[in-house]
């Protein structure tokens, strides 16, 4: 438990952190609340369910990329002569 002191000369009062609204806390309660708000969680849930699909195949379309830009780089140097 935390003590805060108030006015100069007055007792301090007791505080509990537990009860205590953080504002990360308030932020996520007013997202829920709100229909904008559950828009916004929406779109994130999304996010993250594109992202778990992508993450997995980015090396793959990385080393094909890679593969198909040196061919390009050949066949232009090779043209070039």
């Amino acid at each position: 438990m935390c003590l805060a002191v108030g006015e100069w000369g007055a007792e301090p009062e007791s505080i509990n952190p537990l009860e205590m609204e953080s504002p990360v806390k308030n932020l996520l309660k007013r997202l829920f609340q709100e229909e904008a708000g559950q828009d916004v969680i929406e779109y994130a849930l999304l996010a993250a369910g594109i992202s778990i699909v992508i993450i997995p195949i980015a090396p793959d379309i990385g080393e094909q990329l890679v593969t198909v830009y040196g061919n390009i780089l050949t066949a232009v140097t090779d043209l070039a002569g």
